[in-house]
């Protein structure tokens, strides 16, 4: 699994992210949608752990 690390969050990424989860909630029959709230998901400063 790649995981990237970001400090921003384009249209182009959330089109992506999107797409992604229709793909997944199609395979898992899932009704939900995810909240993509850049306000705390994107601070560069934040140094994560897992690497």
């Amino acid at each position: 699994m790649l995981i990237k690390e970001l400090n921003h969050l384009d249209n182009n990424l959330i089109k992506e992210i999107q797409e992604l989860e229709l793909i997944c909630k199609d395979f898992d029959g899932l009704n939900g949608t995810i909240f993509l709230d850049t306000t705390f998901n994107f601070n560069k400063d934040i140094k994560s752990n897992m690497r």
